[in-house]
């Protein structure tokens, strides 16, 4: 209940007072009080002058004790602004709705006052609250449209002063609105909120408020207010914004109330269990009297769970004037209900009353627990009847609720902040030390416990004067532990602060607690510690990756972690903002009826992990929770026998729920287009103790809500810990997406681990231009693979060449050598337009990845010993050395180097390892270092080989007089042929040579330009191949020619075949002409 006494301790606390050091001048306390505000001639006393709760409790009294009561008339109860069901009064916008407030000279206010108030608007104009005086207009705050609130402070000699409106006001919602006016400075003001919305020096003047108040009307006018209100108070002096945000909660009733109270300074709102008694408050609730009618009510304000009841006696205190008082409550029985004065008494399952043990000292907490007698209730009040007490009936006391969070309270010296289910509180006390200032004492955790709610543990004190460097330094082991994890969860708190070095530090220490010990409570700094890790800057994090594997190390510590915490309820579960964990033990028979793990979104708007929105499930119930959560694991039934369980004894089952991919860096960015893959979804994983689980013959089903919208397919991937030499990269191997439903991804894996949904968050490396290079590619490997086929049907159809001579000799050799060149070329052409994209099965896209490895390779070797060919040609010409077996010889090289290269690049890799995910080629590192890397190399020597047989030609002096001393010079016809010949390799050294020039760029830098370049000159070499050694080649022309493979234009004769070899020439009477014979 109000009182006089409660108000004026408001009142003071408003003013920045303290009332409490005179209790018994509560009366009177008014009259003490500063003088507030302008007063010329008699100082005023500043006070709540009027204070109307307009609720079912109060109705329209004025509970200061000024007497001036409302009579309210057409109005009735409806919801408040605290969330009370009759909470405020509801207004019909007429003018038979309204209540009429008498004015016995004390709502006076004449100089400075101010006016709040609760208001619900929707009406267009009315009056909120109005000095109506026969008609004369006085002060009055009005809403003078639908979002204005206007206030106007007229003069005693009825002078209009200036008024001041604010466009702030919200229609069908609650606005806490206000006006001040300060005599003293001519300052008027409006208020919304708690917020300055418009103020304006409207000049001194003494305001005309003698008149009674309308709430809702104005006597003589016909503009009503329509809505709710609640909560009307008046003040003789203009308020501050402190005091006006102070006072925003000034109608909420208390929520303990009492059958009597032994006087104002032992009423309910001291039974409170965090109550301590002060020099002018006492430590506990006391009954006026002591008997078995005495009873203290709690009002929850709302219909919930009820648990238990704790209780605590009296607190004394040295500071208390009189003798200390050893009361307590020694045994209660509880009635309870929704509504109040209905309630029924707790009873055991004979319908008996239950009497619970109380107390037996004054400071100790006893908790009756519901669950432990007839179980938990549904109430809104909950009563405590006292039935035995020692001393006198006094008590503290508290109604435990299934809630989601704990809220404030104190144990021992320390203070705790209200915390949500599954987070720490910090302690109000901090260190003071210069090395650790404002670093909090002591650490508390809110714990969810099944069927009970949010329940504190009790404080772990922090040390002080410790660093993560001190900390590292500290030994961990099975005492130390939980200290250790208790300090780094709170040196981890500032995620803005901590540097790669930090991140090395923390996870070395979170490894040494698993290792060293894994409770529950372990756990729960643990996983704190994880989400602050998970906040912190990811090029931080992938710093630390780079170089001690940071992140990784504590991924894999949250999972041993998992497998051995020692449990001691059935399922253990830990839910942060970013990370959640849950661990069970299971039997077999459990284990195959299909389990499963869920996260629901719900209403939680920060899209963060909360406590109660994890949940396991089993198969029969799989179909709606897949369809409903927003992520989801279910393990296939009957997996124990596909991993070989074969004794009866309970298996260790964990999952892991990651809010985002911060733990999971992947340093390298792989092959070109990986770089543009992020992970779009939750991280979820699963784990079986001691248990290898992959290639199982049914999968685990994953489904994934993305986080956003994305414009390319996902692709369903698992993070692989070994690969990339123990960096970690995500892998598609053994996982496949099955489609998409109710806007989830839906993937399969034979494995289980953690697992996730990759998308091309920029749609690819080169955006719009994907497309066309696509195109570009397709339709230059057809055309390539034409050439190719017309290139190997001419020479191995044509086999004619000048036998005896060495050009004879060197011209088989060097068609033996494109033949070969030219079957490694088709073969990528076709693999590469069948295959690369064949990335649904994980072994036939390996094996395309290491065909197109092994033919280009192959490819390069066989450029190399066209190159060497041409060398010899030109060493037996003009050296007069003579050559052996060479094509057989370099065919064992050609064809078997990179079969070497290939199967020992891929052979003691794992699948996985040595391909891309998005395409069947390389990955990152088998790209560079088998592929590259040999590319370059053969290039490289190709090109020495050209300078050399360059170098040889042009020493043409010398050249003739070692041949003529000799006597073995060659003819006009060899050095003719040679010189054609090192054309033609050359152009196709350097045009192969020029593609990987341009491939290196793309690789490096993604550039457009490159991208274009590389792909017309790489699927054109077969055509380039054709024309230079087919169309330009006399020979070939004629036989083309025989077998009518030309078109007509060759019969026409439009073209000529040029003699001696050389490119084709248009005939005489063609303007054109074709000049590449300097090609």
């Amino acid at each position: 209940m109000y009182d006089t006494c409660t108000m004026t301790n408001r009142l003071g606390a408003a003013v920045g007072l303290n009332l409490r050091k005179a209790p018994h001048l509560c009366l009177r306390a008014l009259l003490l009080l500063s003088v507030f505000g302008g007063y010329r001639g008699i100082a005023a006393a500043a006070a709540e002058v009027g204070l109307w709760p307009l609720n079912a409790q109060f109705g329209a009294s004025d509970i200061t004790g000024n007497g001036n009561d409302g009579t309210a008339t057409g109005t009735q109860l409806a919801p408040g602004p605290y969330g009370d069901a009759d909470g405020a009064f509801l207004f019909s916008g007429n003018a038979n709705s309204y209540i009429a407030i008498s004015n016995n000279g004390r709502l006076d206010v004449r100089y400075s006052f101010t006016i709040l108030a609760h208001i619900y608007p929707t009406g267009q104009i009315g009056p909120i609250f109005d000095y109506s005086g026969n008609n004369n207009w006085a002060l009055h705050l009005w809403q003078s449209s639908p979002t204005t609130l206007l206030m106007q402070p007229v003069g005693r000699d009825g002078y209009f002063s200036s008024h001041i409106r604010a466009d702030v006001l919200q229609q069908s919602a609650w606005n806490y609105v206000g006006t001040t006016y300060n005599n003293a400075t001519g300052i008027a003001s409006l208020w919304n909120n708690g917020e300055l919305v418009n103020e304006a020096h409207i000049g001194v003047a003494e305001v005309a408020s003698q008149y009674p108040v309308r709430v809702g009307v104005r006597d003589g006018d016909n503009r009503y207010f329509a809505g709710r209100i609640a909560c009307l108070q008046l003040y003789n002096y203009a308020m501050t914004q402190e005091q006006i945000a102070a006072m925003r909660d000034a109608c909420k009733g208390p929520p303990w109330s009492a059958s009597s109270q032994f006087d104002t300074v032992h009423s309910a709102d001291r039974a409170d269990i965090n109550t301590r008694e002060t020099a002018y408050k006492a430590g506990a609730w006391a009954a006026r009297t002591n008997d078995v009618d005495q009873w203290l009510m709690r009002d929850l304000g709302e219909v919930k769970v009820v648990t238990g009841i704790i209780t605590r006696g009296r607190n004394y205190s040295p500071d208390w004037p009189h003798r200390p008082h050893d009361q307590y409550v020694t045994s209660y029985v509880i009635s309870y209900g929704i509504e109040n004065g209905d309630e029924q008494f707790y009873t055991n399952a004979t319908n008996e009353t239950i009497v619970f043990t109380g107390n037996q000292d004054r400071d100790t907490e006893v908790f009756n627990d519901f669950l432990a007698y007839s179980g938990s209730i549904e109430a809104r009040f909950v009563k405590i009847h006292p039935r035995t007490w020692h001393e006198h009936i006094s008590m503290r006391a508290k109604v435990v609720t299934f809630d989601v969070n704990c809220e404030m309270g104190e144990f021992g010296h320390l203070s705790f902040p209200g915390a949500d289910g599954g987070a720490f509180s910090y302690s109000d006390e901090r260190c003071n030390s210069s090395s650790a200032i404002g670093k909090p004492l002591a650490s508390r955790f809110c714990r969810i416990v099944a069927v009970r709610g949010a329940l504190w543990d009790k404080p772990v004190n922090l040390t002080c004067d410790i660093n993560l460097q001190n900390l590292s330094q500290v030994e961990v082991n099975n005492e130390s532990a939980l200290s250790v994890a208790t300090d780094l969860q709170v040196l981890t708190m500032q995620a803005d602060t901590i540097s790669s070095n930090d991140v090395t530090i923390i996870s070395t220490i979170v490894q040494d607690i698993v290792n060293a010990s894994a409770t529950e409570k372990i756990g729960d700094s643990l996983l704190t510690t994880v989400d602050n890790l998970i906040n912190v800057n990811v090029t931080i994090l992938q710093q630390s990756q780079q170089e001690t594997r940071g992140p990784t190390r504590v991924v894999q510590a949250l999972e041993t972690f998992a497998d051995t915490v020692v449990l001691t309820t059935e399922k253990y579960t830990v839910v942060r903002p970013s990370v959640a964990l849950q661990a069970a033990d299971i039997s077999p028979e459990e284990l195959d009826k299909g389990q499963g793990f869920a996260f629901f979104l719900g209403g939680n708007d920060s899209n963060s992990l909360k406590e109660g929105n994890v949940s396991s499930f089993t198969w029969k119930d799989s179909r709606d929770f897949q369809q409903t959560a927003d992520i989801s694991i279910l393990l296939p039934a009957n997996i124990s026998n596909m991993i070989q369980i074969s004794d009866s004894s309970e298996v260790r089952l964990s999952y892991t729920l990651y809010n985002s991919s911060s733990l999971f860096v992947q340093t390298s960015q792989g092959a070109v287009g990986l770089s543009q893959d992020a992970v779009g979804t939750r991280i979820i994983g699963g784990r079986i103790a001691g248990r290898r689980v992959q290639n199982l013959p049914e999968p685990v089903i994953i489904t994934f809500t993305p986080l956003q919208d994305y414009a390319k397919e996902g692709r369903c991937v698992f993070w692989d810990f070994e690969a990339e030499a123990g960096q970690g990269a995500w892998s598609t191997e053994g996982c496949e997406r099955l489609g998409e439903e109710n806007a989830r991804y839906r993937c399969a894996c034979n494995h289980l681990t953690n697992f996730a949904v990759l998308f091309n968050v920029h749609g690819g490396v080169f955006g719009d231009h994907e497309k066309p290079l696509e195109v570009i590619t397709a339709v230059g490997c057809v055309v390539s693979i034409v050439c190719l086929v017309l290139t190997l049907l001419s020479f191995v159809l044509t086999r004619k060449s000048k036998r005896g001579s060495r050009t004879g000799r060197h011209a088989k050799n060097q068609r033996l050598v494109l033949i070969n060149l030219c079957v490694a070329l088709l073969a990528i052409l076709v693999i590469f337009l069948v295959g690369v994209n064949r990335t649904a099965s994980p072994i036939g896209c390996t094996a395309v990845a290491a065909l197109l490895h092994y033919f280009l390779l192959a490819a390069l070797v066989w450029m190399a010993v066209e190159a060497v060919s041409i060398y010899r040609a030109v060493v037996l010409v003009f050296d007069h050395h003579v050559s052996g077996n060479f094509v057989i010889k370099a065919a064992a090289v050609a064809w078997g180097f990179p079969l070497v290269v290939t199967a020992s690049t891929a052979g003691p890799s794992s699948l996985y390892k040595y391909k891309m995910a998005k395409f069947c080629w390389l990955a990152h590192k088998p790209l560079i270092y088998a592929f590259l890397l040999p590319v370059g190399l053969i290039l490289l020597f190709n090109l020495l080989v050209f300078v050399i047989v360059m170098y040889k030609l042009v020493r043409n002096e010398q050249g003739r007089k070692e041949l003529t001393a000799s006597g073995d010079k060659p003819n006009e016809a060899d050095r003719s042929w040679i010189t054609r010949q090192i054309r033609r390799a050359f152009s196709i050294m350097a045009l192969f040579g020029l593609t990987w020039v341009f491939g290196f760029f793309v690789i490096s830098d993604a550039s457009l330009v490159f991208a274009y370049l590389f792909c017309i000159f790489n699927t054109l070499q077969g055509l380039f191949i054709f024309i230079f050694h087919c169309a330009m080649r006399e020979d070939m022309a004629k036989w083309w020619k025989k077998i009518n493979c030309i078109t007509g234009k060759w019969k026409r004769g439009r073209y000529q075949v040029a003699q001696g070899d050389t490119p084709f020439s248009p005939a005489a009477e063609t303007p054109e002409t074709i000049a590449l014979n300097n090609v």
